[in-house]
Order: structure tokens, then C-alpha cells, then sequence
């Protein structure tokens, strides 16, 4: 099991390295928790360790303080 963090900076890094420029914060929590349910459908086994929360707009992964930093670091790359 990896943390969301870790799992949301394989995305940032992904997003990065093919120059894509539609990665938005909601897409990233949505693309962790749909990469979690994947790993989770096809091992049995979780792919993050923390928790994943239900919002009113959506479920998403809990990817907590770290994720900001991320963003942070994507957007600066220029993908966001």
C-alpha cells in the first residue's frame, strides 16, 4: 500500500512528463480514488493507505495536507 500523496504525484509526475494541462485538483483526488478502486477490484488489496471520504459533490480520496504541496509543484512545472 502506497499513501494518496504518493499515488497523487505519480499522476503530477505522469501529467508532467506528457505535457497534459487539464489536471485540476478535483481530477487528481478523482483519479486516486478511481486507481485505488481498480487496485482494490483487480488484487484485493487497497492501493493507499488512508481513507477515502464521501463530499457532496463526490468521492474522493483523502489526500490531506501533502496534497497542496503537490499541486503546488505542478503548477509550477507548467501542466496545471
Amino acid at each position: 500500500m502506497h499513501s494518496a500523496v504518493a499515488i497523487a504525484n505519480a499522476f503530477i509526475a505522469r501529467s508532467i512528463a506528457d505535457r497534459t494541462r487539464s489536471l485540476s485538483p478535483t481530477k487528481l483526488h478523482e483519479l486516486v480514488y478511481l486507481a485505488h478502486g481498480w487496485n482494490l477490484a483487480l488484487t484485493a488489496q487497497p492501493l493507499i493507505t488512508g481513507s477515502v471520504v464521501a463530499y457532496r459533490d463526490g468521492v474522493m480520496a483523502a489526500l490531506g495536507p501533502g496534497f497542496t504541496a503537490s499541486f503546488l509543484q505542478l503548477a509550477a512545472a507548467g501542466a496545471a
